[in-house]
């Protein structure tokens, strides 16, 4: 018989992690073409159950649409993640304050396009389907590389629109092939569990900083400084702006130029 304590945090697991059936996972939609790309911020934790789904969601949905129309980035945060300070954490503070941010409680959660309030990933499929099929007057290009001293990422944004506007222009640290341990839906422990597409870190506080963009095109520039655990063959930009909303307007996702003087790597 469990005790009080044990029930009440077996209660707390089961309310807070999502349980989705494996055949609700994904609803295909027709084919469309789309002059954007859509964001989908993937709210996870190592400690949750079925958030391995939902990482399937978004792979059926780049394969749909592709990779460079459907960007994701798994931000581990709350109570179902474990921080970095532990050597298999995926959680940074970065992530946490972002996850505060839009309050999320139950994992996995989503926000596409920084459109509020969060979904589960049942609506992932319509919302990324609806937001594909909006046009967007904001072009962007982006590009990286790791400066000399080997320690920083220097990052830069060209940002033209048809309309003239202010918004604000934001860059994410994302890494792929990630192996850590995960919480797996029969609730074993996969050891060697490969996470993609794990936030590590941002250029700017929170949304971004401002920019102005019009016909004439604006230019935003930005470094982080890279972190010990990063494989840097692994590690893309994530690159968005958003209006004033913090709606997401256009996204791109490229890799960072490792050596000066070489072409960056192929998507």
């Amino acid at each position: 018989m469990m005790t009080g304590a044990v029930a009440l945090m077996a209660a707390a697991a089961l309310s807070s992690c999502d349980n989705v059936a494996e055949d609700d996972r994904f609803i295909k939609l027709p084919p469309i073409e789309a002059d954007r790309a859509v964001l989908i911020e993937d709210f996870t934790g190592q400690n949750c159950l079925n958030c391995p789904n939902a990482h399937e969601v978004i792979e059926d949905l780049q394969k749909q649409y592709g990779e460079d129309k459907v960007i994701a980035v798994s931000i581990h945060g709350g109570g179902m993640a474990i921080s970095d300070v532990r050597p298999f954490g995926l959680m940074t503070k970065e992530g946490d304050e972002i996850c505060n941010y839009y309050a999320i409680g139950r994992f996995p959660m989503g926000v596409i396009d920084g459109v509020t309030p969060p979904i589960d990933e049942k609506g992932w499929a319509s919302a990324v389907y609806n937001d594909l099929q909006k046009p967007s007057e904001v072009q962007l290009e982006a590009s990286a590389e790791l400066m000399a001293d080997g320690n920083t990422i220097s990052c830069t944004a060209n940002i033209t629109s048809s309309e003239e506007g202010t918004g604000k222009i934001q860059f994410w640290v994302v890494e792929s092939g990630i192996v850590a341990q995960q919480k797996m839906p029969d609730s074993s422990t996969n050891e060697n569990y490969v996470h993609n597409n794990v936030f590590r870190a941002q250029v700017f506080p929170m949304r971004g900083n401002p920019v102005a963009f019009s016909r004439d095109g604006a230019t935003a520039e930005g470094t982080v400084y890279v972190r010990e655990r990063w494989n840097l063959q692994n590690v893309e930009i994530v690159a968005f702006v958003s209006d004033n909303d913090n709606i997401v307007q256009q996204v791109v996702k490229v890799p960072v130029k490792l050596t000066p003087g070489e072409p960056a790597p192929a998507e």
